[in-house]
Order: C-alpha cells, then sequence, then structure tokens
C-alpha cells in the first residue's frame, strides 16, 4: 500500500473518530437531559392520575383506622371480661356460674367476630395494596412511552445508530493502517486515539 493511500485512510479515520467524538459528546448531553426530564414525565403522569391514587391510600388508610378500632374494642371486652371475673359482688352472687358461662360465650362470640371482620380488612389491604402497585407500574410505563414520544428521544435513537455505525467502520479501517496499535474502540480514549493517528 503507498503512502498517499495511507495517509488518505488516516485522515478518514481521524475524521471518522472526531465525528464519533462528537457523537459520543451529543448522546450524553442527551441522556442527561432525558435523565432530568424522565422525573418530569412521570410526575406528570402521577399528576394526571392523583384522584385515582389518592382514592385507594384513603380507602387502605381508612381500613387501617377501622382496624385500631376494632382492637380498641376487643380489648374493651377483655376487660370487662376481667372486670366481671374479678368483682366480689359478682363472685358472691349464686347466679355467677350460670352469668360466667353466659358471658365467656358472648366474649368468644364478639372476639371471633372482630378477628374475623380483622382478616377481612387485612384481604382488602392487601388487594388494595397489590392494585397500588399495579398503577405504579402501569403509570412508569405510561411515563416511559410518553418519554418515548419525546422529539429528544428519537435523536438520542437516530445517534445511538449513528454511533454504532461509526464504530463499524472505524473498526474495519483501522486494522488496515500500518504501524497503528488501536485493538478496540474506548469512547472514554478517543482523544488518544486521534492524537495516535496523527502522529
Amino acid at each position: 500500500m503507498n503512502e498517499e493511500t495511507i495517509e488518505r485512510r488516516k485522515i478518514l479515520a481521524v475524521d471518522l473518530l472526531t465525528r464519533l467524538k462528537s457523537v459520543r459528546d451529543h448522546l450524553k448531553e442527551i441522556m442527561a437531559d432525558l435523565g432530568d426530564s424522565s422525573g418530569d414525565f412521570l410526575n406528570k403522569v402521577y399528576t394526571d392520575n392523583y384522584d385515582k391514587i389518592e382514592e385507594k391510600v384513603d380507602l387502605f388508610n381508612k381500613n387501617v383506622e377501622q382496624v385500631k378500632e376494632l382492637n380498641i374494642q376487643m380489648t374493651a371486652a377483655m376487660n370487662d371480661w376481667y372486670r366481671f371475673i374479678k368483682d366480689d359482688k359478682e363472685l358472691s352472687s349464686p347466679l355467677f356460674p350460670l352469668r360466667l358461662r353466659l358471658k365467656r360465650k358472648q366474649l368468644k362470640g364478639k372476639i371471633k367476630e372482630i378477628k374475623q371482620e380483622i382478616t377481612g380488612i387485612g384481604i382488602k389491604n392487601r388487594l388494595i395494596g397489590e392494585d397500588i402497585k399495579r398503577m405504579e407500574s402501569t403509570l412508569e410505563y405510561e411515563a416511559t412511552l410518553r418519554l418515548k414520544k419525546d422529539v429528544r428521544y428519537e435523536d438520542y435513537l437516530t445517534h445511538l445508530k449513528l454511533k454504532s455505525q461509526l464504530i463499524e467502520e472505524i473498526s474495519y479501517l483501522l486494522p488496515t493502517l500500518p504501524g497503528i496499535c488501536i485493538d478496540k474502540i474506548h469512547l472514554d480514549h478517543l482523544d488518544e486515539a486521534i492524537s495516535a493517528l496523527k502522529a
């Protein structure tokens, strides 16, 4: 291969590496800009669906308060039971065994009823939690779709494709240059590769 051909190939390689450097820098800017904007897209989607989210969260919190109230009712029923069995007046009554049995049956029934209600509310809250997680996933997906419709995303894809093409061309061209020891294209070391070709 003559010197003129080698020199033209070096000039082409420098030009391709310079273009690759420019594309790399532009991609970094786009990615930073899209990264900053992705939060805005997500916030916009969440704002658009705020009422649905708030409704689910309010229902969840209402159920939590209801469970607290049921626990208070259960504690009150147990406290009534202990007051009853510790009451000297009740203990000395001839009807105490009968009333004890009746109160115990009422207490067991009340506790069983409250526990079933708490279990039902727990199941409802688990389903509400799953709905909220599903809504989050849906909203994140919607935000991603909105981001992909953005002009900057299209620009990003175009430059990503251009970067791949430039790397492919450079990878083909460099091995044809004698005396150049650049095995692989490192995007962080493009200046060194350009300097090596210009030397």
